[in-house]
């Protein structure tokens, strides 16, 4: 087999103990389920002797996408659907509403408001053996790490810089989606505003002038930028631009509602 090949869609080139946990998958399960574990049909089939409904069922694709399914075949390999079985008694019985709301002392609307059903799937697929564990590392998030009062000493900002750059919403999908270390993707977005989108980087990126940069990309829009688009911010600024060029140009724009382009500019 050549170097790098993938198996059943694995790739066998990683490092070692992700090798044996994946060949031992594929050794106690065989090829076919495997080949039907990695495309779905399993995952289907399961789903439907479940009796989750067409929109659970949606919800759950969502979340559980191919490349999870392969992890969680290396995270299970002995026992893959019995470990599916152990993710729905969790959702059904450990992270109900009723219960988070008295583990964490929140009311039941904060509960749904802020670990959704789809953040509840994510933590009982990834942290099987103690998901009220990860609730409990977003509630001290959210009253500790990321308090305003935190967060203006962390970055030497005003309290109404910090509500205006990291308002709740921003600090709750920072609370659940960066549950184990939240101050990381603090830093990235400090990076991001101080470093990334400076108005040279931005020029340089989009082939514009800095005046022009300046007028299109204000602070709030660069704050929405470095937030949503953590990773990447330049990307985002990307979009805008394409937007800005197609999809919001006159000749789009008057062809969508049947206007005059001078009408459009108007």
């Amino acid at each position: 087999m050549a170097s790098g090949t993938p198996v059943n869609g694995f790739d066998l080139q990683g490092n070692p103990r992700d090798r044996d946990l994946i060949a031992k998958f594929i050794f106690n399960w065989g090829p076919e389920f495997v080949r039907q574990w990695t495309n779905g049909k399993i995952f289907s089939q399961w789903a439907d002797e479940k009796g989750l409904s067409a929109e659970e069922k949606a919800s759950w694709d969502e979340i559980f996408t191919p490349a999870l399914r392969k992890s969680f075949a290396r995270s299970n390999p002995l026992d893959p659907l019995g470990a599916l079985d152990r993710t729905t008694r969790h959702l059904e019985e450990t992270l109900t509403d009723a219960k988070l709301a008295e583990r964490l002392g929140w009311s039941e609307e904060e509960v749904c408001e802020i670990i959704t059903p789809s953040v509840r799937k994510q933590f009982a697929i990834f942290t099987p053996k103690d998901p009220l564990s990860t609730c409990d590392r977003v509630k001290q998030n959210l009253e500790t790490v990321l308090s305003v009062e935190a967060l203006v000493n962390r970055f030497g900002w005003t309290e109404e810089e910090v509500e205006d750059i990291l308002n709740p919403s921003t600090r709750r999908h920072l609370a659940v989606h960066n549950a184990a270390n939240p101050l990381s993707a603090l830093d990235r977005i400090k990076h991001n505003l101080q470093v990334v989108l400076t108005d040279s980087n931005l020029a340089q990126r989009l082939g514009w002038a800095e005046a022009e940069v300046q007028d299109v990309f204000p602070p709030n829009l660069r704050r929405r930028l470095a937030t949503s688009y953590i990773n990447d911010p330049l990307s985002g600024a990307e979009v805008v631009a394409e937007h800005l060029s197609t999809t919001l140009s006159d000749a789009s724009l008057a062809s969508y509602f049947g206007w005059k382009e001078s009408e459009v500019r108007i």
